[in-house]
Parts: C-alpha cells; structure tokens; sequence
C-alpha cells in the first residue's frame, strides 16, 4: 500500500482517472498549469503518478485502448477496416531467451514484492544496458 504523505496533494484530485486509465500525465500537466502561477513540469507530474504506485506506460497503452481515435471510429461506423500502425518494434528472440527473459523478471518481482508489466522490466534492462554502455554502473547503497 502507498503511503499516502508521500504522494504530493495536487495528484490526489486526478486519483480515480488515473486508476481508470481516462487521464494521462501530459493532460494532468495541461490542466495544473492552467491553475498554478508558477508552472509544473512533466517530470514532476510523472514522479507524482508513480508516487501513486502507477506506471506512466501502463497509463498511456491504457488511455489509447479507452479512447479510439475520431476518424477510426467514423471509418469503423462506415464499415471500412481500420489499419493500426504499431510504433513498436518486435524483436524475435529464441526460446532460451525468452525463458531466461521471463525467470530474471519473476525474480526481481519476487525481490520487490510486486508485479511489473514485461514492457516497464525490459526499459530497465534497457537503462541499465545504456549505464554499462557509458561505462557507469549501479552500486548497493550502503
């Protein structure tokens, strides 16, 4: 359970869109910078969501599954096909890989005492390749 007195107060009001995935940071951001005189940046919203215990990413594949685009409502209405074009990238991995893939995120869900989607292990894993890329590392704090 989140701590309630770590989550900033503003983040509160846009609690149960979040959790129904009708919002995203980018509107959340919007609609405070309307209201505050000295405004929000986007980093701030974002550290406010997770502080929430929601993943930004999670939010976003949520909010296009709720809300369809206009013009592909119109043309599925029409009866004419709808093509989605996916930004990702697929990438085919072997077998052993992929189960390999699959055991390091169930141990490091086991270690945080909570699930994460394969998309939010993998941009870890992704960070982390880029630390080791600029010759960086992680240490355990002591």
């Amino acid at each position: 359970m989140i701590a309630l007195g770590d989550v900033p107060k503003w983040i509160l009001k846009y609690k149960e869109k979040i959790e129904r995935g009708e919002i995203t940071a980018e509107e959340i951001l919007e609609e405070e910078n309307k209201i505050r005189e000295k405004p929000l940046k986007l980093a701030t919203v974002l550290r406010a969501i997770n502080a929430l215990g929601y993943s930004v990413a999670d939010l976003r594949a949520e909010k296009k599954k709720a809300k369809p685009k206009k013009k592909e409502e119109a043309k599925e209405e029409k009866g004419i096909e709808v093509k989605k074009e996916e930004e990702l990238a697929v990438i085919e991995v072997s077998k052993d890989t992929e189960k390999r893939f699959i055991e390091m995120k169930e141990s490091w869900e086991k270690a945080l005492g909570k699930p994460m989607t394969s998309d939010r292990f993998l941009n870890i894993l992704l960070v982390l390749a880029r630390l080791v890329e600029q010759g960086k590392t992680l240490v355990k704090k002591s």
